[in-house]
Protein backbone atom coordinates (compact mmCIF):
# COMPACT_ATOMS: atom_id res chain seq x y z
CA UNK A 1 0.00 0.00 0.00
CA UNK A 2 1.42 3.46 -0.88
CA UNK A 3 2.76 5.53 1.98
CA UNK A 4 0.56 8.52 1.09
CA UNK A 5 -2.62 6.43 1.26
CA UNK A 6 -1.60 5.02 4.65
CA UNK A 7 -1.02 8.55 5.95
CA UNK A 8 -4.43 9.72 4.74
CA UNK A 9 -6.11 6.72 6.31
CA UNK A 10 -4.42 7.40 9.64
CA UNK A 11 -5.49 11.04 9.52
CA UNK A 12 -9.06 10.06 8.70
CA UNK A 13 -9.12 7.57 11.58
CA UNK A 14 -7.66 10.17 13.92
CA UNK A 15 -10.24 12.79 12.89
CA UNK A 16 -13.06 10.29 13.31
CA UNK A 17 -11.75 9.40 16.76
CA UNK A 18 -11.51 13.06 17.78
CA UNK A 19 -15.04 13.77 16.53
CA UNK A 20 -16.37 10.73 18.38
CA UNK A 21 -14.66 11.73 21.62
CA UNK A 22 -15.96 15.30 21.38
CA UNK A 23 -19.49 14.15 20.62
CA UNK A 24 -19.38 11.70 23.53
CA UNK A 25 -18.12 14.37 25.92
CA UNK A 26 -20.78 16.86 24.82
CA UNK A 27 -23.48 14.22 25.17
CA UNK A 28 -22.29 13.21 28.63
CA UNK A 29 -22.04 16.85 29.74
CA UNK A 30 -25.54 17.60 28.45
CA UNK A 31 -26.88 14.44 30.10
CA UNK A 32 -25.34 15.41 33.43
CA UNK A 33 -26.56 19.00 33.27
CA UNK A 34 -30.20 18.16 32.44
CA UNK A 35 -32.31 16.30 34.97
CA UNK A 36 -35.15 16.07 32.45
CA UNK A 37 -32.88 14.34 29.94
CA UNK A 38 -31.65 11.91 32.60
CA UNK A 39 -35.21 11.01 33.59
CA UNK A 40 -36.28 10.45 29.98
CA UNK A 41 -33.22 8.37 29.04
CA UNK A 42 -33.56 6.25 32.19
CA UNK A 43 -37.25 5.63 31.54
CA UNK A 44 -36.56 4.77 27.89
CA UNK A 45 -33.77 2.36 28.86
CA UNK A 46 -36.00 0.58 31.37
CA UNK A 47 -38.91 0.58 28.92
CA UNK A 48 -36.73 -0.78 26.13
CA UNK A 49 -35.49 -3.61 28.33
CA UNK A 50 -39.05 -4.47 29.39
CA UNK A 51 -40.32 -4.36 25.79
CA UNK A 52 -37.45 -6.57 24.57
CA UNK A 53 -38.05 -9.16 27.29
CA UNK A 54 -41.82 -9.13 26.73
CA UNK A 55 -41.37 -9.26 22.95
CA UNK A 56 -39.04 -12.25 23.17
CA UNK A 57 -41.44 -14.05 25.47
CA UNK A 58 -44.45 -13.38 23.23
CA UNK A 59 -42.54 -14.24 20.08
CA UNK A 60 -41.33 -17.54 21.53
CA UNK A 61 -44.77 -18.41 22.86
CA UNK A 62 -46.50 -17.63 19.57
CA UNK A 63 -43.86 -19.50 17.56
CA UNK A 64 -44.08 -22.59 19.74
CA UNK A 65 -47.88 -22.50 19.69
CA UNK A 66 -48.10 -22.12 15.90
CA UNK A 67 -45.57 -24.86 15.12
CA UNK A 68 -46.82 -27.29 17.74
CA UNK A 69 -50.39 -26.99 16.48
CA UNK A 70 -49.22 -27.36 12.86
CA UNK A 71 -47.04 -30.37 13.64
CA UNK A 72 -49.89 -32.06 15.53
CA UNK A 73 -52.21 -31.49 12.55
CA UNK A 74 -49.55 -32.80 10.15
CA UNK A 75 -49.03 -35.90 12.27
CA UNK A 76 -52.77 -36.67 12.34
CA UNK A 77 -53.17 -36.03 8.62
CA UNK A 78 -50.15 -38.17 7.66
CA UNK A 79 -51.41 -41.04 9.85
CA UNK A 80 -54.81 -40.82 8.18
CA UNK A 81 -53.27 -40.84 4.67
CA UNK A 82 -51.01 -43.78 5.51
CA UNK A 83 -53.96 -45.72 6.88
CA UNK A 84 -55.88 -44.93 3.68
CA UNK A 85 -53.02 -46.20 1.49
CA UNK A 86 -52.61 -49.34 3.61
CA UNK A 87 -56.33 -50.12 3.28
CA UNK A 88 -56.21 -49.69 -0.51
CA UNK A 89 -53.22 -52.04 -0.67
CA UNK A 90 -54.90 -54.67 1.52
CA UNK A 91 -58.11 -54.58 -0.51
CA UNK A 92 -56.27 -55.32 -3.75
CA UNK A 93 -54.50 -58.62 -4.34
CA UNK A 94 -51.67 -58.05 -6.79
CA UNK A 95 -49.09 -60.54 -7.83
CA UNK A 96 -47.60 -59.18 -11.05
CA UNK A 97 -45.19 -56.27 -11.22
CA UNK A 98 -47.38 -54.47 -13.77
CA UNK A 99 -50.40 -54.56 -11.49
CA UNK A 100 -48.22 -53.43 -8.56
CA UNK A 101 -46.94 -50.50 -10.61
CA UNK A 102 -50.51 -49.47 -11.48
CA UNK A 103 -51.54 -49.83 -7.82
CA UNK A 104 -48.70 -47.60 -6.63
CA UNK A 105 -49.48 -44.99 -9.28
CA UNK A 106 -53.18 -45.02 -8.46
CA UNK A 107 -52.48 -44.71 -4.73
CA UNK A 108 -50.32 -41.59 -5.19
CA UNK A 109 -52.85 -40.12 -7.62
CA UNK A 110 -55.59 -40.69 -5.07
CA UNK A 111 -53.50 -38.94 -2.35
CA UNK A 112 -52.72 -35.99 -4.63
CA UNK A 113 -56.41 -35.55 -5.48
CA UNK A 114 -57.62 -35.80 -1.90
CA UNK A 115 -59.21 -32.50 -0.99
CA UNK A 116 -58.37 -32.71 2.71
CA UNK A 117 -54.62 -33.16 2.21
CA UNK A 118 -52.25 -30.22 2.62
CA UNK A 119 -49.05 -32.03 1.65
CA UNK A 120 -46.81 -30.43 -0.95
CA UNK A 121 -45.49 -33.71 -2.40
CA UNK A 122 -45.73 -37.49 -1.99
CA UNK A 123 -42.96 -40.04 -2.31
CA UNK A 124 -43.56 -43.80 -2.55
CA UNK A 125 -40.17 -45.53 -2.58
CA UNK A 126 -39.17 -49.17 -2.40
CA UNK A 127 -37.77 -50.17 0.96
CA UNK A 128 -34.09 -49.34 1.22
CA UNK A 129 -31.94 -52.46 0.90
CA UNK A 130 -34.50 -54.53 -1.02
CA UNK A 131 -34.69 -55.57 -4.67
CA UNK A 132 -36.38 -53.03 -6.92
CA UNK A 133 -39.43 -54.62 -8.48
CA UNK A 134 -41.19 -51.56 -9.91
CA UNK A 135 -40.33 -47.87 -10.32
CA UNK A 136 -40.75 -45.44 -7.41
CA UNK A 137 -43.69 -43.05 -7.60
CA UNK A 138 -42.98 -39.41 -6.65
CA UNK A 139 -44.80 -36.14 -7.35
CA UNK A 140 -41.70 -33.93 -7.03
CA UNK A 141 -38.75 -35.76 -8.64
CA UNK A 142 -36.55 -32.70 -8.22
CA UNK A 143 -36.78 -32.97 -4.42
CA UNK A 144 -36.21 -36.70 -4.09
CA UNK A 145 -32.47 -36.59 -3.62
CA UNK A 146 -32.61 -33.28 -1.73
CA UNK A 147 -35.32 -34.14 0.78
CA UNK A 148 -35.33 -37.94 0.97
CA UNK A 149 -31.74 -38.48 2.07
CA UNK A 150 -30.27 -41.70 3.36
CA UNK A 151 -30.33 -40.29 6.89
CA UNK A 152 -34.08 -39.63 6.61
CA UNK A 153 -34.77 -43.10 5.24
CA UNK A 154 -32.59 -44.77 7.88
CA UNK A 155 -34.39 -42.88 10.65
CA UNK A 156 -37.75 -43.86 9.18
CA UNK A 157 -36.87 -47.55 9.06
CA UNK A 158 -35.26 -47.51 12.49
CA UNK A 159 -38.20 -45.78 14.17
CA UNK A 160 -40.36 -47.99 16.34
CA UNK A 161 -43.32 -45.63 15.89
CA UNK A 162 -45.72 -45.79 13.00
CA UNK A 163 -44.25 -42.63 11.43
CA UNK A 164 -41.39 -40.18 11.94
CA UNK A 165 -41.35 -36.38 11.51
CA UNK A 166 -38.21 -34.49 10.57
CA UNK A 167 -37.66 -30.82 9.74
CA UNK A 168 -36.21 -30.13 6.28
CA UNK A 169 -35.47 -27.16 4.06
CA UNK A 170 -37.49 -26.95 0.83
CA UNK A 171 -35.80 -25.14 -2.08
CA UNK A 172 -38.07 -22.44 -3.48
CA UNK A 173 -39.57 -22.91 -6.94
CA UNK A 174 -38.40 -19.39 -7.77
CA UNK A 175 -34.82 -18.83 -8.82
CA UNK A 176 -33.95 -16.73 -5.78
CA UNK A 177 -32.06 -19.34 -3.77
CA UNK A 178 -34.48 -19.20 -0.84
CA UNK A 179 -35.03 -22.25 1.33
CA UNK A 180 -38.47 -22.60 2.91
CA UNK A 181 -39.11 -24.45 6.16
CA UNK A 182 -40.85 -27.80 5.87
CA UNK A 183 -41.51 -31.16 7.53
CA UNK A 184 -41.12 -34.62 6.02
CA UNK A 185 -43.28 -37.39 7.48
CA UNK A 186 -42.29 -40.96 6.74
CA UNK A 187 -43.77 -44.38 7.36
CA UNK A 188 -43.81 -47.85 5.76
CA UNK A 189 -46.66 -49.79 4.12
CA UNK A 190 -47.04 -53.31 2.79
CA UNK A 191 -48.03 -52.99 -0.89
CA UNK A 192 -47.98 -56.73 -1.76
CA UNK A 193 -46.57 -59.92 -0.38
CA UNK A 194 -42.81 -59.42 -0.29
CA UNK A 195 -43.12 -55.81 -1.48
CA UNK A 196 -42.75 -53.25 1.38
CA UNK A 197 -42.53 -49.57 0.51
CA UNK A 198 -41.64 -46.34 2.25
CA UNK A 199 -44.13 -43.51 1.92
CA UNK A 200 -43.21 -39.88 2.64
CA UNK A 201 -45.32 -36.74 2.83
CA UNK A 202 -43.71 -33.30 2.43
CA UNK A 203 -45.43 -30.41 4.15
CA UNK A 204 -44.44 -26.79 3.76
CA UNK A 205 -44.41 -24.50 6.80
CA UNK A 206 -44.26 -21.33 4.71
CA UNK A 207 -47.75 -20.12 5.80
CA UNK A 208 -46.80 -20.53 9.43
CA UNK A 209 -43.50 -18.75 8.76
CA UNK A 210 -45.37 -15.87 7.14
CA UNK A 211 -47.76 -15.73 10.08
CA UNK A 212 -44.84 -15.67 12.51
CA UNK A 213 -43.12 -12.93 10.46
CA UNK A 214 -46.32 -10.90 10.56
CA UNK A 215 -46.50 -11.36 14.33
CA UNK A 216 -42.86 -10.25 14.61
CA UNK A 217 -43.58 -7.13 12.55
CA UNK A 218 -46.61 -6.33 14.67
CA UNK A 219 -44.63 -6.84 17.87
CA UNK A 220 -41.77 -4.71 16.53
CA UNK A 221 -44.11 -1.91 15.45
CA UNK A 222 -45.97 -2.11 18.74
CA UNK A 223 -42.70 -2.05 20.66
CA UNK A 224 -41.50 1.06 18.85
CA UNK A 225 -44.91 2.65 19.33
CA UNK A 226 -44.90 1.86 23.05
CA UNK A 227 -41.34 3.14 23.35
CA UNK A 228 -42.26 6.39 21.59
CA UNK A 229 -45.36 6.77 23.74
CA UNK A 230 -43.30 6.10 26.85
CA UNK A 231 -40.77 8.74 25.76
CA UNK A 232 -43.51 11.33 25.16
CA UNK A 233 -45.25 10.58 28.47
CA UNK A 234 -41.97 10.63 30.41
CA UNK A 235 -40.84 13.84 28.70
CA UNK A 236 -44.17 15.52 29.50
CA UNK A 237 -44.15 14.40 33.12
CA UNK A 238 -40.49 15.34 33.58
CA UNK A 239 -41.13 18.73 32.00
CA UNK A 240 -44.07 19.37 34.33
CA UNK A 241 -41.83 18.47 37.27
CA UNK A 242 -38.59 20.12 36.19
CA UNK A 243 -40.05 23.38 34.82
CA UNK A 244 -41.11 24.73 38.25
CA UNK A 245 -37.73 23.78 39.69
CA UNK A 246 -36.00 25.59 36.82
CA UNK A 247 -38.17 28.65 37.41
CA UNK A 248 -37.35 28.53 41.12
CA UNK A 249 -33.63 28.39 40.31
CA UNK A 250 -33.97 31.35 37.92
CA UNK A 251 -35.89 33.40 40.49
CA UNK A 252 -33.32 32.49 43.16
CA UNK A 253 -30.52 33.72 40.90
CA UNK A 254 -32.41 36.97 40.30
CA UNK A 255 -32.89 37.40 44.04
CA UNK A 256 -29.19 36.77 44.61
CA UNK A 257 -28.43 39.51 42.08
CA UNK A 258 -30.49 41.98 44.10
CA UNK A 259 -33.84 41.88 42.27
CA UNK A 260 -35.91 41.38 45.41
CA UNK A 261 -39.24 41.92 43.65
CA UNK A 262 -38.90 38.70 41.64
CA UNK A 263 -41.50 36.05 42.40
CA UNK A 264 -42.08 32.49 41.25
CA UNK A 265 -45.16 32.05 38.99
CA UNK A 266 -47.69 29.26 39.37
CA UNK A 267 -48.61 29.87 43.01
CA UNK A 268 -52.30 29.29 42.31
CA UNK A 269 -53.54 25.77 42.77
CA UNK A 270 -53.52 22.97 45.32
CA UNK A 271 -50.85 20.61 44.00
CA UNK A 272 -47.30 20.19 45.25
CA UNK A 273 -45.79 22.58 42.71
CA UNK A 274 -48.22 25.34 43.69
CA UNK A 275 -47.31 24.75 47.34
CA UNK A 276 -43.65 25.02 46.40
CA UNK A 277 -44.27 28.29 44.54
CA UNK A 278 -46.22 29.76 47.48
CA UNK A 279 -43.56 28.74 49.98
CA UNK A 280 -40.83 30.14 47.75
CA UNK A 281 -42.66 33.45 47.30
CA UNK A 282 -43.31 33.71 51.04
CA UNK A 283 -39.60 33.14 51.64
CA UNK A 284 -38.75 35.82 49.05
CA UNK A 285 -41.16 38.28 50.66
CA UNK A 286 -39.71 37.58 54.10
CA UNK A 287 -36.21 38.02 52.73
CA UNK A 288 -37.18 41.28 51.04
CA UNK A 289 -38.76 42.56 54.26
CA UNK A 290 -35.69 41.65 56.31
CA UNK A 291 -33.37 43.31 53.82
CA UNK A 292 -35.57 46.43 53.78
CA UNK A 293 -35.43 46.56 57.56
CA UNK A 294 -31.68 46.12 57.51
CA UNK A 295 -31.36 48.92 54.96
CA UNK A 296 -33.51 51.19 57.14
CA UNK A 297 -31.42 50.33 60.19
CA UNK A 298 -28.25 50.92 58.20
CA UNK A 299 -29.54 54.29 57.04
CA UNK A 300 -30.45 55.22 60.60
CA UNK A 301 -27.00 54.13 61.75
CA UNK A 302 -25.33 56.23 59.09
CA UNK A 303 -27.42 59.26 59.99
CA UNK A 304 -26.66 58.72 63.67
CA UNK A 305 -22.92 58.45 63.04
CA UNK A 306 -22.97 61.52 60.81
CA UNK A 307 -25.00 63.55 63.29
CA UNK A 308 -22.86 62.52 66.24
CA UNK A 309 -19.68 63.27 64.31
CA UNK A 310 -20.91 66.73 63.37
CA UNK A 311 -22.18 67.42 66.89
CA UNK A 312 -18.86 66.44 68.44
CA UNK A 313 -16.81 68.81 66.31
CA UNK A 314 -18.03 71.93 68.15
CA UNK A 315 -17.15 70.80 71.69
CA UNK A 316 -13.97 69.20 70.36
CA UNK A 317 -12.91 72.53 68.85
CA UNK A 318 -13.51 74.25 72.20
CA UNK A 319 -11.56 71.58 74.04
CA UNK A 320 -8.69 71.88 71.55
CA UNK A 321 -8.52 75.66 72.02
CA UNK A 322 -8.41 75.27 75.79
CA UNK A 323 -5.83 72.46 75.59
CA UNK A 324 -3.59 74.51 73.30
CA UNK A 325 -3.66 77.41 75.75
CA UNK A 326 -2.79 75.03 78.58
CA UNK A 327 -0.12 73.37 76.43
CA UNK A 328 1.50 76.77 75.67
CA UNK A 329 1.65 77.51 79.41
CA UNK A 330 3.14 74.15 80.37
CA UNK A 331 6.54 75.72 81.04
CA UNK A 332 5.02 77.62 83.96
CA UNK A 333 3.65 74.44 85.49
CA UNK A 334 5.28 71.72 87.50
CA UNK A 335 6.51 68.61 85.77
CA UNK A 336 3.37 66.47 86.31
CA UNK A 337 1.01 69.21 85.12
CA UNK A 338 3.17 69.87 82.05
CA UNK A 339 3.18 66.17 81.21
CA UNK A 340 -0.60 66.05 81.61
CA UNK A 341 -0.94 69.04 79.22
CA UNK A 342 1.12 67.17 76.60
CA UNK A 343 -0.94 64.01 77.02
CA UNK A 344 -4.16 66.01 76.81
CA UNK A 345 -3.14 67.57 73.50
CA UNK A 346 -2.06 64.18 72.13
CA UNK A 347 -5.35 62.54 73.05
CA UNK A 348 -7.26 65.43 71.50
CA UNK A 349 -5.28 64.87 68.28
CA UNK A 350 -6.15 61.19 68.47
CA UNK A 351 -9.82 62.00 69.08
CA UNK A 352 -9.87 64.32 66.05
CA UNK A 353 -8.32 61.55 63.95
CA UNK A 354 -10.97 59.10 65.12
CA UNK A 355 -13.70 61.64 64.40
CA UNK A 356 -12.28 62.30 60.91
CA UNK A 357 -12.24 58.56 60.20
CA UNK A 358 -15.81 58.27 61.46
CA UNK A 359 -16.93 61.06 59.16
CA UNK A 360 -15.08 59.48 56.26
CA UNK A 361 -16.78 56.14 56.91
CA UNK A 362 -20.19 57.79 57.02
CA UNK A 363 -19.48 59.56 53.74
CA UNK A 364 -18.50 56.27 52.09
CA UNK A 365 -21.60 54.53 53.48
CA UNK A 366 -23.83 57.32 52.20
CA UNK A 367 -22.23 57.19 48.76
CA UNK A 368 -20.99 60.76 48.98
CA UNK A 369 -17.38 59.65 48.59
CA UNK A 370 -15.76 56.97 46.47
CA UNK A 371 -12.51 55.14 46.90
CA UNK A 372 -9.70 56.84 45.02
CA UNK A 373 -7.38 53.90 44.77
CA UNK A 374 -3.96 54.08 43.21
CA UNK A 375 -1.05 51.70 43.03
CA UNK A 376 1.47 52.45 45.79
CA UNK A 377 4.26 50.67 47.60
CA UNK A 378 3.12 49.28 50.93
CA UNK A 379 6.61 49.69 52.39
CA UNK A 380 6.20 53.49 52.42
CA UNK A 381 2.88 53.17 54.24
CA UNK A 382 4.38 50.88 56.85
CA UNK A 383 7.30 53.22 57.52
CA UNK A 384 4.91 56.19 57.80
CA UNK A 385 2.79 54.37 60.35
CA UNK A 386 5.87 53.32 62.34
CA UNK A 387 7.13 56.89 62.42
CA UNK A 388 3.77 58.18 63.64
CA UNK A 389 3.52 55.48 66.30
CA UNK A 390 7.14 55.81 67.49
CA UNK A 391 6.42 58.45 70.19
CA UNK A 392 3.57 56.38 71.62
CA UNK A 393 5.70 53.24 71.55
CA UNK A 394 8.44 55.06 73.41
CA UNK A 395 6.07 56.19 76.15
CA UNK A 396 4.73 52.63 76.47
CA UNK A 397 8.26 51.21 76.58
CA UNK A 398 7.61 49.13 73.44
CA UNK A 399 10.38 48.51 70.95
CA UNK A 400 9.25 48.44 67.32
CA UNK A 401 11.26 46.73 64.60
CA UNK A 402 10.32 46.41 60.94
CA UNK A 403 11.44 43.87 58.35
CA UNK A 404 10.67 45.02 54.82
CA UNK A 405 10.97 42.87 51.68
CA UNK A 406 13.66 43.71 49.15
CA UNK A 407 11.21 43.76 46.23
CA UNK A 408 8.28 46.10 45.76
CA UNK A 409 5.11 45.27 47.68
CA UNK A 410 2.66 47.20 45.52
CA UNK A 411 -1.10 47.27 46.06
CA UNK A 412 -4.10 49.34 44.99
CA UNK A 413 -5.40 51.52 47.89
CA UNK A 414 -6.43 55.04 48.81
CA UNK A 415 -3.40 56.68 50.44
CA UNK A 416 -5.38 59.63 51.81
CA UNK A 417 -6.53 58.03 55.04
CA UNK A 418 -4.55 54.83 55.12
CA UNK A 419 -1.64 56.08 57.24
CA UNK A 420 -3.82 57.84 59.79
CA UNK A 421 -6.21 54.92 60.04
CA UNK A 422 -3.40 52.42 60.52
CA UNK A 423 -1.72 54.59 63.13
CA UNK A 424 -4.98 55.09 65.01
CA UNK A 425 -5.72 51.36 64.96
CA UNK A 426 -2.19 50.59 66.14
CA UNK A 427 -2.37 53.10 68.96
CA UNK A 428 -5.76 51.78 70.01
CA UNK A 429 -4.43 48.23 70.30
CA UNK A 430 -1.39 49.52 72.19
CA UNK A 431 -3.31 51.67 74.69
CA UNK A 432 -2.57 49.22 77.50
CA UNK A 433 1.02 49.63 78.87
CA UNK A 434 3.24 46.66 78.20
CA UNK A 435 6.90 45.97 77.71
CA UNK A 436 8.58 43.84 75.13
CA UNK A 437 9.08 43.77 71.38
CA UNK A 438 6.43 44.28 68.74
CA UNK A 439 6.80 43.48 65.08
Amino acid sequence: MPHGLVTRLRRAVHRARVVTVRFTRRSVAQWRSSMQLRVVTTALAIGLAAIVVLGLYLSTSVRDGIYEQRLAAIDREAARLTEQVAESFSDTATTSDGALQILLRDSIATLASTGGSTAEAYFLLHEMGTTVRVSDIVTRPDLTDVIITDEVRTANLASDDDQVLQAVGIPSRQANGMVLPGVIVGSTVQAAPGARYEIYYLYSLEPEQETLSFVHRVLLAGGFGMLALLGVVTWTMARQTVTPVTRAATVAERLAEGHLSERMPGARGTDEMASLARSFNEMAESLQDQIRRMEELSAMQRRFVSDVSHELRTPLTTIRMASEIIHESRHQMDEDAARSAELLLGQIDRFESLLADLLEISRFDAGAAVLDAERRDLRDVVMSVVEQAAPLAKTKDVQVSVRLPDSDAAADFDPAGSSASCATSWSTRSSTPRSGRSR
